[in-house]
């Protein structure tokens, strides 16, 4: 131990050396974290633009799936051969021409349990114009009883060019 007044036995002790900062290292920082905000925009966009486009499919799915509102049942009966049929009216509520694809379910007469399911096809119907079809089902023990009812099940429009 030294005293005061003498010397340290091995001089004084080397000053710490102070560590050199690179002068790019804060401008590589402000690099960093820029392109890392840069790349949460970009997955963030990607990740909207997907979802919007998603949307816009099922939409057109949608769309393209269910045309209830372009078919009308008239009425539901059972033939002279005892079969159940009904005619339906489809009007094509679009600016191009377009063809449907219907599908009418027949229930009994005292419960709505289908009996039956019977399909038709309206091909090329133009704009603003309206076709009428006879849908026809075998016949069934329901038919028997003189009354059968009917829904829309589906109608599918394909526009055509």
């Amino acid at each position: 131990m030294a005293q005061s007044g003498f010397p340290a036995p091995h001089g004084d002790p080397p000053l710490p050396v102070q560590a050199r900062r690179s002068p790019w290292r804060r401008p590589l920082w402000i690099s960093l974290i820029i392109l890392s905000g840069g790349w949460v925009s970009f997955v963030v966009t990607i990740c909207v633009l997907v979802v919007s486009v998603m949307r816009d499919s099922y939409e057109q799915y949608e769309a393209g799936r269910d045309h209830r509102r372009d078919v009308h049942v008239d009425d539901c009966f059972v033939d002279e051969a005892g079969s159940m049929s009904t005619t339906v009216t489809v009007t094509n509520s679009t600016d191009r021409s377009a063809s449907y694809a219907v599908q009418i379910a027949f229930t009994g007469p005292y419960h709505p349990e289908v009996v039956y399911v019977s399909s038709t096809f309206v091909p090329r119907l133009r704009p603003d114009s309206t076709a009428r079809e006879q849908v026809v089902s075998f016949s069934s023990d329901m038919a028997s009883a003189g009354w059968v009812g009917c829904r829309i099940l589906s109608a599918e429009r394909t526009t055509l060019p």
